[in-house]
């Protein structure tokens, strides 16, 4: 097609046949589709080319200058089966340091930070309540105690027997104030890299691929959805900013 033909419409078919899948193996009859990002740079590429043709006067105005390229569909966060938990928690199970914590992580979704803030002062068992009030990061080769991420990240949140249960008895093994205190000076808080070097160490031997910490965040709330939690609520529990 001449160049001072091509429409919008043209570009339009151009960048749907960029999506749609092709065959990727004659023998197989697999199928294939181009990534978003070269899509992308494929449209950015044509849309420069008509723009200096229109500098140099060949057409009158650029045919990609009101086309709106499809949206990336945001990908869902990983998160772990059932059977994958059921997995991880057998091979922790005879850990009483890493099974505490990431049992009670399964049951509250906090962040990995707000873990390894956790003091004993922030645990009221007689209320069942664990207040979250500090948080943890590792900065320039130290750990730096901060506030939550968030006003909405200084919450209350209210644990089942289970957990309870697990943390009286994990008091009773530790004269830390730390909850999770590091393992080699229980007057130090423990280093968030370290939890997540543990993540990966007993994935593995649970057989689980390897997913980051965050979405154990992400398996709490959709467990915590599909037993009835309401999105506003959930987001309070969470400490999201916006519920």
């Amino acid at each position: 097609k001449k160049l001072i033909r091509i429409t919008p419409d043209d570009i339009t078919r151009f960048v749907e046949r960029l999506q749609a899948a092709y065959p990727s193996n004659k023998k197989t009859k697999a199928k294939k589709r181009l990534a978003f990002s070269t899509i992308h740079e494929i449209y950015c590429v044509l849309s420069a080319a008509l723009k200096a043709a229109v500098g140099a006067g060949y057409i009158p105005e650029n045919p990609c200058k009101n086309i709106s390229l499809p949206k990336q569909a945001k990908a869902e966060p990983p998160i772990l089966l059932s059977e994958d938990i059921y997995s991880f928690l057998s091979v922790l199970k005879n850990d009483s340091y890493w099974y505490p914590l990431f049992y009670l992580e399964l049951m509250t979704g906090l962040r990995r930070g707000e873990l390894c803030g956790l003091k004993w002062e922030d645990f009221i068992p007689e209320t069942r309540e664990l207040r979250i009030q500090r948080s943890i990061k590792y900065y320039y080769k130290q750990l730096i105690q901060t506030s939550t991420k968030t006003n909405a990240g200084r919450r209350t949140v209210f644990l089942s027997p289970s957990v309870v249960a697990l943390l009286i008895e994990r008091k009773k093994h530790t004269d830390s104030d730390w909850m999770f205190c590091s393992e080699g000076d229980s007057s130090l808080p423990l280093d968030p890299q370290t939890i997540t070097a543990k993540l990966k160490e007993y994935f593995a031997l649970a057989g689980i691929e390897y997913t980051r910490f965050h979405n154990l965040r992400h398996t709490f709330a959709t467990q915590a959805v599909s037993n009835g939690v309401e999105p506003e609520t959930l987001s309070i529990l969470m400490g999201h900013a916006d519920p």
